[in-house]
């Protein structure tokens, strides 16, 4: 049986239960909003999702302050994932509609 709890893309491995993200054995921290976006995405592998489906989906009252652009948070969660973000393995945009966690990084 599948855990639903914990999700492996890859070396990348997303643990809901402890809140945790790793990539290759090493910690990654994320904030709660990136976690959230990786944690979406990680769920349906392959999945290309809209980007104002995204933010419908993780944004909350709590972060009403910023604006409601997905594009920097998928930035700064490439830079913190991506050997080199700026030719992403794993946080793949889909031109034209948003993003989607490449299924065999």
């Amino acid at each position: 049986e599948a855990d639903d709890q914990r999700m492996e893309i890859g070396d990348l491995v997303v643990d809901r239960r402890r809140h945790e993200v790793s990539r290759a054995g090493a910690r990654i921290d994320l904030t709660p909003l990136e976690f959230q976006i990786l944690e979406l995405l990680a769920s349906e592998p392959g999945r290309a999702w809209k980007r104002n489906d995204l933010l419908d989906r993780v944004w909350s009252t709590e972060y009403e302050g910023y604006s409601r652009n997905i594009d920097p948070h998928i930035n700064r969660l490439r830079k913190k994932l991506e050997a080199d973000p700026k030719n992403p393995q794993y946080v793949l945009t889909v031109r034209g509609v948003g993003y989607k966690l490449n299924e065999n990084p």
